[in-house]
């Protein structure tokens, strides 16, 4: 007579503890734990993931197979990214033309060049048109907002 074990009862472990935001799907590695017993993946059990690309909690659901039945879901964490790791490129001098200046800046997180109005936006805002600063040269304030790890 084959016994059935809910998979309910056991705990997830998680391999890592900190995931951080890279843009795509995060799956951790995990052992599911029964009676101080780990259980293996695909005989005992199937892992599927959800909310795991953007920062905020992220769920694995361990679903039962074989001899075990039910499911059992756990949360983790994606962080979002530190902009004080974020790298630009240098921004040419840039001259007064009467109008609006929007120089090009790539921006990049660890070698990854991120993506303009997916992954950050800019902004140029002018202080004021009428301060003129080594002749006829505009002072613009330069704003990067960053979007990392935020709902896309």
């Amino acid at each position: 007579c084959e016994t059935f074990r809910s998979i309910s009862e056991a705990e997830i472990w998680f391999d890592e503890s900190d995931f951080v935001y890279t843009g795509w799907s995060i799956e951790p590695q995990i052992t599911v734990m029964l009676s101080e017993v780990a259980l293996r993946e695909w005989s005992d059990y199937e892992v599927f993931y959800s909310s795991n690309v953007d920062a905020g909690t992220a769920y694995v659901t361990v679903k039962g197979r074989g001899m075990y039945t039910g499911e059992l879901v756990a949360e983790f964490e994606i962080l979002p990214v530190d902009v004080s790791m974020l790298t630009f490129s240098e921004i040419p001098l840039q001259y007064y033309s009467g109008n609006g200046i929007k120089p090009y800046i790539n921006v990049s997180y660890q070698g990854y060049y991120l993506w303009k109005k997916e992954d950050y936006y800019s902004l140029l805002q002018t202080l004021n048109t009428a301060t003129h600063i080594a002749g006829d040269v505009t002072l613009h304030l330069f704003t990067m907002l960053v979007n990392l790890g935020l709902s896309r």
